[in-house]
């Protein structure tokens, strides 16, 4: 096959994205790869070698630390 057929068949324009590798999954759903570049990169703070969750004396600090959701793009 020529690449134009290739490319046609199975790369796509999705969004902003240009040539996507991505199938049709049915009538209207198409199904493209996740890129890895898309991914944001989140740092973590470090927990203090000392703390113990089991332990009253640190569920301050623990509380203070707070739970955050990331959210991935689509």
């Amino acid at each position: 096959k020529s690449r134009t057929w290739i490319r046609e068949k199975y790369f796509k324009y999705i969004g902003r994205q240009t040539w996507r590798f991505a199938a049709m999954c049915g009538k209207n759903v198409q199904v493209a790869i996740f890129k890895a570049g898309s991914t944001p990169i989140v740092r973590f703070k470090l927990i203090k070698g000392d703390a113990n969750p089991y332990d009253e004396e640190w569920s301050n600090y623990f509380a203070s630390r707070g739970k955050k959701v990331y959210k991935f793009p689509q």
